[in-house]
C-alpha cells in the first residue's frame, strides 16, 4: 500500500516539495527514478492509466498534450489511446522536422500497433511507418529506417506507386552506405512495378525513380548513362507536371552533364534551384 495524509507527507519531505494547489515535485530526479523502479509492475500500469485518465479530462484540447498522453497510456498499457495519441503527435514532429522526438513517438506508436493487429487502419499503419523510416534516415540510422521501410513496403499490396516510392527511399539508404548494385537493383524493383501503368502518380513516381538511378550511376562513374536516366527522368516530369519531380530531374541532368564537361545553353541547376524553391 501507498502511504498517504498529512503524516506521511510530513515523513516524506526529505524526499519532496510542495509546490502549491496540491501539488508536490520529487526533490531530485534520481529519488523520482528510484520509487519509480521500486513499483511494482501491476502499480505502475495502475498510475499511468490514471495519470492518463486525468491529463486527458482536464485538458482543454487532449490532441495539443499528445505527446505526454502517449507516454501515460503506452505505460498503462492502453494502447488503442496510446496508439491514438502517439501517431497524431509523431505526425506533427515530424511535420516539424523534430526528427529525434519523431522517432520516439513513432517508436511508441509502432509498439501499440503490434497489439491492435486489425483494429486500426492499414494505410495509417503504413503512415507511420514510413514517418519513423524518414525520422530515422533523417537521424542517419540506416539500417533502422531500412527496416521501417520494408515493414510498410510488405503492408501495401494494392498500392503500387507507393510501393515503387519505397524502393526508392530504400535505395536512397543503399547508396548513402556504397551499396550502390543493391540501390540500382531495388530502383528498379519499383520501374517495374510503374512502366506498365500511365497514370499521373505512375509517370510521377516513374521520374522520381529514374532520377534516383542516374544518381547513382553518376556515382559510379558512369556520367553518358547517368545523363540518359536523366534525360528520360526530365521527360516524364515535364509530362506529369510534378515540380518536385522535375527539381530532382533538372539536377541529375545538371549533374551529370558537369562531369561530363558539357555545356548547355539552358541553366538546368538554376532552374533546380528554382524549383526546389518553390516546392
Amino acid at each position: 500500500r501507498l502511504p498517504t495524509g498529512a503524516n506521511a507527507l510530513r515523513r516524506l519531505s526529505y524526499f519532496i516539495r510542495q509546490e502549491g494547489h496540491g501539488r508536490y515535485r520529487f526533490d531530485h530526479q534520481l529519488i523520482r527514478d528510484t520509487a519509480y523502479e521500486g513499483l511494482p509492475y501491476r502499480l505502475r500500469r495502475t498510475l499511468h492509466g490514471r495519470a492518463g485518465e486525468v491529463i486527458e479530462a482536464n485538458a482543454a484540447a487532449p490532441d495539443e498534450v499528445a505527446e505526454l498522453l502517449s507516454f501515460h497510456f503506452l505505460h498503462a498499457a492502453r494502447m488503442d489511446k496510446a496508439w491514438d495519441y502517439s501517431r497524431l503527435a509523431g505526425l506533427r514532429a515530424r511535420d516539424k522536422y523534430a526528427y529525434a522526438q519523431a522517432e520516439e513517438l513513432l517508436e511508441r506508436a509502432s509498439i501499440a500497433a503490434r497489439s491492435l493487429r486489425d483494429k486500426i487502419d492499414r494505410r495509417d499503419l503504413v503512415d507511420v511507418q514510413v514517418a519513423l523510416g524518414e525520422a530515422r534516415f533523417r537521424l542517419g540510422r540506416n539500417d533502422a529506417a531500412l527496416t521501417s521501410y520494408q515493414a510498410a513496403r510488405r503492408q501495401i499490396t494494392d498500392d503500387p506507386v507507393r510501393a515503387a516510392l519505397l524502393h526508392k527511399e530504400e535505395a536512397s539508404i543503399y547508396y548513402r552506405q556504397g551499396r550502390h548494385s543493391v540501390a540500382l537493383r531495388s530502383i528498379r524493383r519499383g520501374l517495374h512495378l510503374v512502366e506498365p501503368l500511365g497514370t499521373a502518380p505512375a509517370v510521377t513516381a516513374r521520374s522520381r525513380l529514374e532520377g534516383a538511378y542516374a544518381v547513382v550511376r553518376e556515382n559510379q562513374g558512369r556520367y553518358r548513362d547517368a545523363l540518359a536516366w536523366a534525360r528520360r527522368s526530365e521527360e516524364h516530369a515535364e509530362a506529369c507536371g510534378d515540380p518536385a519531380a522535375l527539381a530532382d530531374s533538372l539536377e541529375a541532368v545538371h549533374g551529370a552533364l558537369s562531369m561530363l564537361g558539357r555545356d548547355s545553353d539552358r541553366a538546368y541547376g538554376e532552374e533546380a534551384l528554382a524549383l526546389y524553391e518553390q516546392v
